[in-house]
């Protein structure tokens, strides 16, 4: 969320001087793409990929593609290019199955179209749920958008209690890590799931420290 990221992402725009310094600029795009996905640059996002799409070319590593990858199949759910992304999470979660945080940013994804696309709140809880469990570098979406889609599934389900348990581990996170530029994804819902509780007042502090955290940060 610091304005200041973008003029250091320009730096990355010349050439790469060696086969190891374009795999480097190419893991910066796609770190790059991720971040702007998650705070709600979808135009740039594009274009931090298809600058990343650029770097393969030059460059060989199974584990960059499977990033790019991933990062476009997160930056699809965003925009709501649906349509065949169940099928293109499911072969991306299979393909890099030993990989953790690939498996588990296109699990999310799978997970998400088969609740929000499918219909199928079973295979979604579990998705979610092992998505969240093995992410280890999550990219600002895996633990937000696991918890908020978890809840709603309880809330829509009469069980405000289990929906304010779902929400619960990441809202501590981003309390003791003061990570709130990430928070998009999980407030809306946290919000509503805490005043379905009668927890009227921890949403009022919530909504007013999301605020004041995010107030000065370029996230919109």
């Amino acid at each position: 969320g610091d304005p200041r990221a973008w003029a250091a992402a320009d730096a990355l725009r010349a050439p790469a001087a060696t086969a190891m310094q374009a795999a480097h600029h190419t893991r910066g795009w796609t770190n790059l793409a991720h971040a702007a996905t998650a705070l709600g640059y979808d135009v740039r996002a594009r274009e931090f990929l298809a600058l990343a799409a650029r770097g393969l070319t030059e460059t060989s590593s199974p584990y960059l593609e499977g990033l790019t990858q991933t990062a476009q199949l997160v930056l699809a759910w965003h925009q709501g290019r649906w349509e065949g992304l169940h099928a293109a999470a499911d072969r991306t979660t299979r393909l890099y199955a030993e990989i953790p945080d690939l498996t588990a940013e296109a699990m999310l994804v799978r997970g998400l179209t088969a609740l929000h696309v499918l219909g199928d709140v079973p295979q979604a809880r579990r998705d979610l749920a092992r998505a969240a469990r093995i992410t280890r570098y999550d990219t600002g979406v895996i633990l937000t958008a696991a918890a908020a889609a978890t809840a709603r599934v309880h809330l829509e389900a009469g069980r405000p209690g289990q929906a304010c348990e779902a929400v619960e581990e990441t809202l501590h996170r981003l309390e003791r890590t003061g990570g709130w530029v990430w928070a998009g994804e999980v407030a809306p819902t946290a919000v509503e799931v805490l005043y379905a509780s009668g927890q009227g007042e921890r949403a009022r502090r919530l909504v007013a420290e999301f605020d004041a955290a995010t107030e000065r940060l370029d996230a919109p």
